[in-house]
């Protein structure tokens, strides 16, 4: 009821929710969708298209039970480093936060590990990329 109202009341409302279903690459091409933005190759636009599903990037995923340095949880980034927050237990009050940098796997104090990586190396070990092309 309150999105009804909203978006007949206020037109930057329709502007808004329209925005979310097509994204302007770097060289200001409009892209309909996140696979043609994967498919193109343009990260730096796959970023923002993720971002603007998840601005405050809160997505929680599911991680597998045991990871190793020589297996870590994935993680994509444009930017050198990034800050990622860790639930160590399901029943967990706190996060665990860590800032990670690209290169060397690091390990969360539960036993997790991650790594970051470019998007292209992210894609490519994807399974749903696989898929796409």
């Amino acid at each position: 009821m309150i999105c009804k109202v909203s978006r007949s009341n206020f037109p930057w409302t329709a502007w808004f929710f329209r925005s979310f279903s097509t994204m302007n690459t770097s060289e200001g091409k409009q892209l309909k969708c996140l696979s043609e933005a994967v498919k193109s190759g343009d990260y730096v636009a796959v970023e923002k298209i993720i971002i603007e599903q998840d601005p405050y990037e809160v997505r929680r995923v599911k991680m597998p039970t045991i990871t190793s340095a020589d297996e870590p949880n994935i993680i994509a980034s444009t930017s050198d480093t990034r800050l990622i927050g860790c639930l160590c237990e399901p029943q967990a009050d706190a996060i665990n936060w860590m800032e990670i940098s690209k290169g060397e796997p690091r390990q969360c104090y539960c036993g997790h590990w991650f790594r970051l990586v470019d998007f292209e190396e992210y894609l490519s070990l994807s399974d749903n990329f696989k898929q796409l092309t």
